[in-house]
């Protein structure tokens, strides 16, 4: 709009000097060459007023101040501007736009942050809002499809916040998004975590379990339950399951996996010609009950076959980890 009136008022004030010099020129018959040269300057003038009225107003636009909210709901890589081929393993993870987390796709840390849009700022509490939080300003510079640029005011590194479209915030996992050789890891709400083959394994979680089903080629069911139970111990546990798997069932006590606590182990192996069902389980007291990993699996006959995804799933057994021990 104020383009467009700027426009006018130069086109109205080459037309008010174009009409004087026309009244002019009709007081004299002689002065036909001072009107043509008053027309030709007026015209001038009027071409240069719009000129660069247009100037004007392309430098307005060029310079129109975003505004907040920047970030929405979704994922942002986030590397410096000036890096060369920059590893874009570091993402920011907004849940709204008003908190998340940050994430390194390298080792898996992650810093909760709210936040605070507006104006040309963006405000990140990192850890919460208390006055225990780190706090740091966000300059946003300029956006472009989504991608967003700024500098922190305590670093004045210019920044790239870059949208991850294939990413979903409610269950984005840097590691994985990231990982070249398809080893993922599952983090679970109660406390520890795994690592898995991302190719192979479907992951589902419901009520108190886990369940990680081997999807590649094999025989019959091939999977990994875990179990959450209170008010049980890890002993009666899993002396109640080998109860229920038959007389063939071996208890022992042991130190689970990866840790310095007692652990027990119920085994099951397969009939006498090595083809069928297996099945073993190990629990640990765990928080105000115990944990356990049921793992059930079947041989094919084919010893290649059997091999591989029997290391597929020990692979997730060797590598539980509890991340507040």
């Amino acid at each position: 709009m104020k383009k467009n009136l700027l426009r006018n008022c130069a086109v109205l004030t080459a037309s008010v000097t174009l009409m004087a010099a026309i009244v002019t020129g009709c007081g004299s018959t002689d002065n036909s060459a001072v009107a043509g040269a008053s027309r030709s300057e007026s015209s001038a003038d009027a071409s240069e007023a719009i000129t660069l009225t247009d100037t004007d107003s392309a430098e307005s636009i060029n310079d129109v101040k975003v505004s907040a909210p920047f970030f929405t709901k979704g994922v942002y890589v986030n590397y410096a501007s000036e890096a060369e081929n920059p590893t874009k393993d570091y993402f920011y993870v907004f849940s709204d736009d008003s908190y998340g987390y940050t994430e390194d796709g390298s080792n898996g840390a992650s810093v909760p942050f709210d936040c605070e849009q507006e104006d040309d700022t963006v405000t990140f509490y990192f850890g919460s809002t208390t006055s225990n939080s780190f706090t740091s300003v966000l300059h946003v510079k300029s956006t472009d499809n989504g991608v967003i640029v700024g500098e922190f005011d305590d670093d004045g590194i210019e920044l790239v916040f870059e949208p991850v479209s294939d990413a979903d915030p409610d269950s984005f996992s840097a590691m994985n998004y990231i990982s070249i050789d398809n080893e993922y890891v599952y983090e679970d709400p109660n406390g520890w975590k795994v690592n898995y083959l991302g190719d192979k394994f479907e992951i589902t979680q419901k009520d108190n379990q886990v369940f990680m089903v081997y999807t590649g080629e094999s025989a019959g069911t091939n999977m990994i339950t875990v179990t959450y139970e209170i008010n049980i111990t890890a002993e009666d546990a899993i002396n109640e399951l080998a109860k229920s798997w038959g007389d063939n069932v071996t208890v022992t006590r042991s130190i689970f996996p990866n840790t310095e606590v007692d652990g027990y182990w119920a085994t099951l192996p397969p009939a006498e010609n090595g083809v069928g069902m297996y099945q073993t389980a190990i629990s640990r007291d765990y928080m105000d009950g115990c944990l356990i990993f049921e793992v059930t699996g079947h041989n094919s006959g084919d010893d290649a076959l059997d091999m591989e995804v029997g290391d597929a799933l020990a692979m997730i057994i060797d590598s539980i980890t509890f991340i507040n021990e």
